[in-house]
Order: structure tokens, then C-alpha cells, then sequence
């Protein structure tokens, strides 16, 4: 009995070993700060109205200052993305960023 508990000991603590990122991939806060600025895009083109053609357009010229803004190159962004898909715990914690960064700015401008 003993034996099993050590290995269940064991096994836990290897789990929870906080998972290193490659380091071709953003970290959590440079995607969070991305994503952020591509939600507020988002949230742009949709109270303008824009659809199909005129919305992508537009959406890819955000989309490029955006990654200008932040200096990263489009591919390693979609890398990035695809690898936080994959491990879903770094993507939530992105997330939860992405979203306490949102009702923060929501909070500002309610003040203003």
C-alpha cells in the first residue's frame, strides 16, 4: 500500500512541474497583450458594421499594426496560438488575462 502511495506522490508532484515554454513561443503575458488588441480590433470592425470583404481588410490592417506594435512576426504569432491550443493550460491562463485586461479598459471608459 505504501508502495502505491509513494508512486501516486510521485507521479503528482511530476505533474504539477510548471511546463516550460519553447522558447520560439510568446509567453503568456505577450499573448495575452496581443490578443487583447485583436479583440478590441474586432470589437472595432463590429461597431462599424463591416462585413465579408471591407471587414477583412480592414481586420488584416489591424491585424498587421498590431503585430508592428507588438514586434512580432505573423507566423511565430500563429505558432504560438496553435501551441497555447494544444496546452490548454497556458491558454486559459492567456485568456483569463485577455479578459481581466478587457473589463478593466470597459471599467475606464465607463468612468470617462
Amino acid at each position: 500500500m505504501r508502495k502505491h502511495f509513494l508512486t501516486f506522490l510521485l507521479l503528482a508532484l511530476i505533474s504539477c512541474k510548471e511546463e516550460t515554454i519553447p522558447q520560439d513561443v510568446l509567453g503568456v503575458d505577450k499573448m495575452a497583450a496581443i490578443l487583447v488588441d485583436i479583440h478590441l480590433a474586432e470589437g472595432k470592425i463590429d461597431v462599424l458594421k463591416l462585413y465579408g470583404d471591407t471587414a477583412k481588410v480592414v481586420f488584416d490592417h489591424f491585424e498587421k499594426k498590431i503585430f508592428e506594435k507588438h514586434n512580432v512576426d505573423q507566423d511565430v504569432y500563429k505558432n504560438s496560438f496553435e501551441y497555447h491550443l494544444i496546452n490548454m493550460k497556458t491558454m486559459d491562463q492567456i485568456y483569463s488575462r485577455v479578459v481581466d485586461s478587457l473589463n478593466v479598459r470597459k471599467q475606464v471608459s465607463r468612468i470617462d
